[in-house]
């Protein structure tokens, strides 16, 4: 073939390189130097899918982290409702876990009440000589 014929023919640019006349490494356009830029930018796409999954798993670590802490909050909270509510009246141990403020010892508030202090016949001897859960058994009927 000669040159004339050679610039008549198609390019082929089905492959990873162009090949033909206007394949050069020279020519910025040309469908040879885009291959070579393309390995740059799939590196930097591959870092930016990177550095995405890194904060998406920092982001997701830190909600679950928060999401805990308030379930371990919460069933304390509720623990401590329950057991409020063994000694105290429902509207009482209501209104002490809903307190915006810590209650502490020393504060309260001043209600008429009743107070009925018994006393059990024999409860040293009865004590000393029965199991410790015997006497819980009977001291809870």
């Amino acid at each position: 073939m000669n040159a004339d014929q050679q610039n008549d023919l198609p390019e082929d640019t089905s492959g990873p390189i162009a090949t033909g006349p206007a394949a050069t490494a020279d020519d910025p356009g040309s469908p040879g130097q885009k291959d070579r830029s393309v390995g740059k930018v799939l590196i930097g796409a591959e870092l930016d899918k990177v550095l995405t999954i890194l904060t998406v798993t920092a982001i997701l670590a830190v909600v679950i982290a928060r999401a805990r802490r308030l379930l371990v909050r919460a069933v304390a909270q509720r623990t401590a409702a329950s057991d409020l509510s063994r000694f105290f009246a429902p509207e009482i141990a209501r209104q002490i876990t809903a307190a915006e403020e810590q209650i502490r010892a020393g504060q309260g508030q001043v209600r008429h009440a009743a107070i009925l202090n018994t006393d059990i016949r024999s409860f040293t001897l009865i004590a000393a000589t029965i199991e410790p859960d015997e006497l819980m058994a009977i001291l809870a009927e």
